[in-house]
């Protein structure tokens, strides 16, 4: 893969859990008209539920359907109407979102203690198979990597990865398993919605670029027109406008402050020092990872007319303002205006964000140098900062 932790640290991207919308009547990217259907699930779930409940991706993981659970014999039982293909999850109270479906006519039975289908159409069959291979893998994944997770995270895993040659085999041999499952499920089924569970890892593969991911969905396939197809399509966009920024000026958006007063990144940049501008959210573990390395970094260049300039997606301005605090940030601190969205907004439209953090590396005069995870700009300062 272009990027050993793509699917390991999908959390903190813009395309970790993308799910299509129930709520619309026709596609959001055509005029065709869509199905509405039927949809009944029955299963079980663990001792000691009271609730399971069927949960919208595209509300916030809102749940939008109810049901008790049988005290004796743990079963549940599901019926709905919404549009044909529609992805929806299931969890019971207590538990975390884990089971994911796509909406049809075939009924579905489940197994919510193995988290499995045990009947159901072919695609959520499926579904229930590779996401269980997949999970399977990425646990062991988490497991793996455990001891040489801050070496990863700080970006120092590559010139020091020789040092751990047991863990850097298995790290391997679980990346490319994982590139298989991947590569099936996208290549393999045209006739279903299955690939939208992994066209963004399929990204990622070592020999996909965005033109064929743009063949791909042009293609003969189901899910041409669905709503996975739109957000992949503007990942690239959002790609292919970020790398022709660096030699420009830097974009100037819209902010506000740590006081709520709007604020720009004119008012920091582009007046004669070099500014780090480091795009955020305090929900992010890596981009809390990196404040430490950030700070001794503006301690050693302090003299060398360099500055830090944090940018944060939070949409929680108060979960802003204590990551602020918690995390001792001492350079000036920015945030996208209430009621902006985190992922569509000005600021992640000008500078193609698509996952944090972001670094954007800006020279005294405002020009544009690079672009790239802080920890890599912040290691190669030296080759700006003479």
């Amino acid at each position: 893969m272009k990027k050993l932790l793509a699917i390991s640290l999908t959390a903190i991207v813009a395309g970790a859990f993308y799910l299509t919308s129930c709520n619309t009547t026709s596609n959001e990217n055509t005029t065709e008209e869509v199905k509405t259907v039927h949809f009944s699930i029955k299963g079980k779930t663990i001792e000691n539920r009271k609730h399971v409940y069927v949960v919208d991706p595209n509300q916030r993981f809102a749940n939008i359907i109810t049901v008790p659970v049988d005290s004796v014999d743990m079963t549940f039982s599901i019926e709905g109407d919404t549009t044909e293909n529609t992805e929806l999850c299931l969890r019971y109270d207590g538990g975390k979102v884990f089971y994911r479906f796509f909406v049809d006519e075939t009924p579905l039975e489940v197994d919510l203690v193995n988290n499995v289908t045990l009947k159901g159409s072919e695609q959520n069959i499926k579904v229930s198979r590779y996401l269980n291979q997949f999970d399977a893998l990425q646990k062991e994944l988490t497991e793996t990597m455990a001891p040489v997770r801050n070496l990863m995270m700080s970006g120092e895993w590559d010139s020091k990865k020789s040092e751990y040659p047991e863990i850097d085999a298995a790290l391997t041999r679980i990346r490319h398993s994982q590139d298989s499952i991947v590569r099936d499920a996208v290549e393999n089924n045209p006739d279903n919605f299955v690939p939208t569970l992994f066209l963004f890892d399929y990204k990622y593969l070592d020999d996909v670029d965005n033109e064929k991911i743009k063949a791909l969905v042009a293609g003969n396939v189901a899910y041409k027109n669905s709503s996975e197809v739109k957000r992949i399509l503007k990942s690239i966009e959002k790609e292919e406008r970020q790398k022709n920024l660096a030699g420009q000026k830097f974009v100037d958006v819209n902010l506000q402050n740590l006081e709520g007063q709007p604020a720009k990144i004119s008012d920091f940049c582009g007046k004669g020092k070099y500014v780090l501008i480091d795009i955020w959210a305090s929900w992010c573990g890596p981009c809390r990872f990196s404040m430490p390395h950030l700070a001794e970094t503006l301690e050693t260049y302090k003299d060398k007319n360099f500055d830090i300039l944090g940018i944060s997606i939070d949409t929680d301005t108060a979960a802003w303002r204590k990551g602020v605090r918690d995390l001792e940030v001492s350079w000036n601190s920015l945030c996208i205006p209430t009621g902006q969205d985190g992922w569509e907004n000005e600021l992640t439209d000008s500078y193609g964000v698509e996952g944090v953090p972001t670094g954007v590396l800006v020279s005294p005069d405002g020009e544009i140098l690079s672009i790239d995870h802080p920890m890599n700009l912040i290691q190669n300062l030296d080759e700006y900062i003479k």
